[in-house]
């Protein structure tokens, strides 16, 4: 076949998920999967809500809240929202240096919730997924709140905070009613890690 065939053919293939039964996530490359349902490892990757997307460079799929017209909370509200989304949804986690950097491009400056806490063990920062793996950028000083400050934000400065999850040890405030990033991964959240 000559090129300017190939080109054609490819030209007029779909590659969109089938309708109605949401994306999957793909490859290294973010994208949605068109391998059949197939992960990266091999293994039957997750059916996502069509309300996830990928984000450049990251290898799942998300879904941001806070933006006029989303829903904002506190981080166990915000954990709560993601996981209800279904099997294999949770706050997303900065698991890698891209990922982390694909949440700092998308936000423009917004500060949002994310799905590492140390709610359990004070000093002992663990995904709501289980595990130890993500990707900390500690702004100056940083863990520093102790009991106080147990949940993880993004801040506008692209590190990240210890932040009160709900406003404990505060009077109640608005200021506690963050956007948030959801990720569809497939990996199922950990309630006893917070």
């Amino acid at each position: 076949m000559r090129p300017a065939a190939v080109i054609l053919a490819l030209t007029a293939c779909s590659f969109q998920p089938p309708s109605g039964g949401g994306a999957t996530p793909g490859g290294d490359d973010g994208n949605a999967s068109d391998d059949g349902g197939a992960s990266s490892d091999g293994q039957a990757a997750p059916t996502c809500p069509d309300t996830y997307k990928p984000l450049p460079g990251a290898p799942s799929l998300y879904r941001l809240s806070g933006d006029p017209g989303t829903a904002r909370g506190t981080w166990l509200e915000a954990e709560a929202d993601c996981r209800d989304d279904g099997t294999g949804t949770h706050l997303a986690i900065p698991e890698t240096e891209l990922e982390h950097e694909a949440f700092v491009d998308v936000l423009s400056g917004a500060s949002r919730w994310l799905g590492v806490s140390d709610r359990r063990v004070e000093g002992e920062w663990i995904p709501i997924i289980g595990g130890t793996t993500w990707v900390p950028h500690w702004y100056n000083g940083m863990p520093y709140r102790g009991v106080l400050g147990n949940c993880l934000l993004l801040v506008s400065n692209v590190t990240e905070e210890d932040t009160p999850c709900m406003g404990e040890g505060t009077p109640p405030s608005e200021q506690w009613d963050k956007g948030y990033v959801c990720e569809c991964d497939g990996k199922p959240v950990d309630q006893t890690t917070f």
